[in-house]
């Protein structure tokens, strides 16, 4: 995936999030979740009472039981600073290197 590809992907995410549209629904998207939330260091709990969910919501969208609304998913993003996580995710990468961050950063910058 080319670094145009991934800022049209984050432009789509962030447009259904201004329209509150949008439903991501997979066990991949699930694996993102929980990654992101122990990367950071929070208990299913503790993130629950952060993001305003139910601890069992939370366990459910881990386990792509349930559909992930772009809000939620940003929303989680942003409280477990997983941001590198989702860039990797939509790069369908397992890690995301420092050199990788800057270049995106520095392409998005270009717009």
């Amino acid at each position: 995936m080319n670094l145009l590809t991934i800022v049209f992907a984050l432009h789509a995410i962030a447009d259904y999030a201004s329209r509150g549209e949008g439903w991501l629904m997979n066990a991949d998207v699930g694996s993102l979740l929980r990654r992101s939330r122990m990367k950071r260091g929070f208990t299913q709990p503790q993130l629950a009472e952060k993001l305003g969910l139910s601890a069992s919501t939370v366990s459910r969208m881990e386990k792509g039981r349930i559909g992930v609304q772009v809000n939620d998913l940003l929303n989680w993003i942003k409280v477990t600073n997983g941001q590198e996580l989702l860039i990797a995710f939509l790069c369908n990468a397992d890690v995301i290197t420092a050199g990788m961050l800057q270049g995106i950063l520095s392409f998005i910058t270009l717009f």
